[in-house]
């Protein structure tokens, strides 16, 4: 299956427990999705390491039109 997520509200700066819930459950999404290819899109470049993964299922997209999709 494809699993796409907008993961923007994940990489804010200061977050609050919205944005600590969508970081959390993305990371878990990431650690279950064995069979699964998952995309994250973000409206600016994520930091570095915020999502490791060694998996090839797992791409970063960045759209800077965050209204586009």
């Amino acid at each position: 299956m494809r699993i796409g997520i907008d993961a923007s509200r994940a990489t804010v700066a200061r977050r609050t427990g919205t944005e600590g819930y969508a970081l959390n459950l993305i990371r878990e999404l990431i650690a279950l999705a064995d069979a699964d290819d998952l995309t994250l899109y973000f409206r600016d470049s994520p930091p570095p390491g915020l999502f490791s993964s060694s998996s090839s299922r797992l791409a970063l997209r960045v759209m800077p039109f965050p209204r586009l999709w």
